[in-house]
């Protein structure tokens, strides 16, 4: 396990080391040069007492005065470390020994004949029994010229090293509590160093934890971390003030990517997505989060090599494109068209960065489109309508008129009743198709007033009610809004009848026609919506495009005239309102009607 030390801490065992090896060496050399003087000293001191009682023992030696003799040896046993003492003639016998059995020995060792033969005093270690040494102080005796003989000092070594160990405990003492008191003032000493360093560490995990630039460091001393606390509340308040600057340009930047009412979608330069803003996110269906990282591609309906591929290169080459038709899938698998712009995203040194493009959601576009067009046909037909009408409406009076006087003249099984009665059937239906085509020639002005959308449709299902009842249709009423609009109550009635009219052909074996009202908000704008919903055979995919279209039916010849849907979505649009239709083969159709309300302080 390996074990992680603070800078504190390693300051202190550093500093501690390092006082603990500087004062070991620093006694180690005292002691060393203590032990050294000790020995210098006491042998200066033996040569110097052994030259001055070998001048003063010479008379004793002359004069045989061995009482004399024998005291300077006693004198000389009572001196520090001295274990013995001797003095022998100059043929090596023994005059006087602090040990009196070795009085009147001989001795023939090479130590006693190198000092018999010295003629000025010297030191020499010696071995005088093993584990004792001694330092064998010998300095000549001397009456006049004659040499008399030599006397000899034993300084014990032992004794000499007890005294140096001794001073070696009292020096490892002093070393120690120097050490320890070193060591205290080393931790007061990385406290004071450490915990400006501490402060600056806590600030700056301050800052990577909570991203905040706001954190400062008092540290007010006059030194290099003083001057480093000082820098560093500069350069943060520096990038607080930088920070705050980029956050600005990147939130101003971010209001701007999701202000754009079209889709936005940043992708790589492999054609990965990086970031859609918000407009993407409520087209498509997805989160940014959920696109992050996905091929572009599969956000295609069928352009699916549009950022891929030969397609891409292409783009990389030229820089961008401009209005590419095509049409996004969204998350839940629906098909909007889409017009696409894209353009490379190039860095300062030309190196290509990644993609941006942007999607117009075209399907308000197209249904203007088709408005327009729808508008131009319904303009045609109704300048069409006026001049037809116009010449077939009088003949039709007449025609009518006749066969009517006619019929009520004749008596029932009268042979010419059936045909006359065909002719008045047939002038009737010819009537109602040339005022359905005046509702297109705009000649039939209609009176527009304030009335409760719920009460005008009511009155209109009392004459659904019939035939539904006929065909076998239940029919439910559900009229809740409670809004009010201004309009044509005639003409909102017909919308209805028309609408249920039609759900009640597409259900010949029986069913359930719902009508119901609600009211709802649309960009500010209260309106008043009406559903007609029915459980029929429903529309085909492939017809509902032309529903709308004048004179299109999908019924048989004779029971349609094509023109229900179409005189529907006018009088809508006349209104204000829009149409449109949710229909599933086999389930049933949604007719859905949205008119703009009349607000309660606009009445």
């Amino acid at each position: 396990m390996r074990i992680r030390l603070n800078i504190q801490w390693k300051l202190t065992l550093w500093t501690g080391a390092l006082l603990a090896l500087v004062i070991g060496a620093m006694s180690a050399f005292f002691i060393s040069r203590q032990k050294g003087a000790l020995i210098e000293e006491i042998q200066k001191r033996g040569l110097s007492l052994a030259d001055t009682l070998a001048r003063n023992v010479a008379e004793g030696i002359v004069t045989e005065d061995v009482d004399s003799v024998k005291h300077t040896v006693d004198s000389l046993m009572r001196e520090d470390y001295v274990v013995y003492a001797v003095i022998i003639d100059k043929e090596g016998r023994v005059i006087m020994h602090n040990d009196l059995d070795e009085v009147g020995k001989a001795y023939k060792d090479s130590l006693t004949q190198d000092s018999l033969r010295a003629e000025i005093s010297g030191v020499k270690e010696y071995t005088l029994a093993p584990g004792q040494s001694v330092f064998d102080i010998a300095a000549p005796i001397r009456s006049g010229s004659e040499r008399l003989g030599t006397i000899r000092l034993g300084y014990s070594k032992k004794a000499i090293d007890a005294s140096v160990s001794k001073a070696r405990e009292q020096a490892l003492w002093i070393a120690s509590i120097s050490t320890i008191v070193g060591l205290l003032g080393a931790i007061l000493l990385a406290r004071m160093i450490v915990a400006p360093v501490k402060a600056l560490t806590e600030a700056v995990r301050f800052i990577l934890r909570d991203g905040s630039l706001g954190r400062r460091v008092n540290i007010n001393t006059e030194d290099e971390i003083g001057e480093l606390a000082a820098s560093f509340n500069r350069m943060t308040e520096s990038l607080k003030i930088s920070s705050g600057k980029l956050t600005a340009a990147r939130d101003y930047a971010a209001d701007v990517v999701n202000s754009l009412a079209d889709s936005l979608i940043v992708m790589d330069a492999d054609g990965m997505i990086r970031m859609v803003n918000a407009a993407a996110e409520k087209l498509l269906g997805y989160t940014e989060d959920e696109l992050a990282g996905k091929p572009v591609k599969t956000l295609f309906e069928s352009e699916a090599e549009l950022f891929a591929g030969a397609s891409l290169e292409k783009l990389l080459r030229e820089g961008s494109f401009r209005d590419y038709g095509g049409a996004y899938r969204t998350k839940e698998g629906e098909k909007i068209p889409v017009s696409v712009s894209a353009a490379v995203i190039k860095n300062r040194a030309g190196s290509v960065e990644g993609i941006v493009s942007i999607g117009h959601d075209m399907r308000e576009m197209l249904r203007l489109q088709a408005h327009l067009a729808q508008s131009a046909k319904l303009s045609a037909v109704g300048q069409l309508a006026a001049g037809v009408a116009h010449e077939i409406n009088n003949p039709i009076a007449t025609i009518l008129g006749f066969a009517q006087g006619a019929v009520s003249r004749m008596k029932a099984d009268d042979t010419f009743a059936l045909p006359f009665r065909s002719i008045e059937r047939e002038a009737i239906r010819c009537k109602n198709l040339v005022q359905k085509l005046l509702m297109f020639s705009r000649r039939d002005n209609q009176t527009t007033e304030e009335f409760d959308v719920d009460t005008v449709i009511e009155d209109a299902l009392l004459l659904a009610k019939a035939q539904s009842g006929v065909k076998s249709v239940e029919l439910v009423k559900e009229l809740g809004s409670g809004g009010r609009i201004m309009g044509n109550k005639t003409q909102i009635q017909q919308i209805i009848l028309n609408l249920c009219s039609n759900a009640i052909d597409a259900m010949p074996e029986g069913g359930r026609l719902t009508v119901r009202t609600w009211m709802e908000e649309n960009e500010g704008q209260p309106r008043v919506v009406m559903a007609v919903r029915d459980t029929g055979t429903g529309i085909p995919e492939a017809v509902r495009g032309k529903i709308f279209e004048p004179f299109f039916t999908t019924k048989e010849t004779g029971k349609g005239t094509g023109l229900g849907l179409a005189l529907a979505q006018e009088i809508v649009a006349k209104h204000g309102g829009a149409i449109d239709i949710i229909s599933a083969v086999g389930k049933g159709t949604t007719f859905t009607v949205s008119l703009p309300a009349v607000r309660a302080g606009e009445r």
